[in-house]
């Protein structure tokens, strides 16, 4: 968890989100792995986050990270 926490200081949004309780510990590890790696894509991550069941989101979190 204290890679993720490094990994939100660079990621605003996402941080936001976590320390309202919009995010769970597994969503908001994932999301920040990817986003880290592609900043541009951390809103439509957060977007995703609630559209789409976990492993589909780990799945374009998987992609994301692929692509950067």
């Amino acid at each position: 968890m204290l890679e993720t926490a490094d990994r939100l200081e660079k990621l605003p949004a996402a941080q936001a989100a976590y320390r309202a309780g919009k995010l769970s510990d597994l969503q908001v590890e994932d999301l920040s792995s990817a986003a880290e790696l592609s900043p541009e894509d951390e809103q439509e991550l957060l977007d995703a986050v609630h559209c789409k069941a976990l492993e589909d989101f780990k799945r374009l979190c998987a992609r994301v990270r692929a692509a950067a």
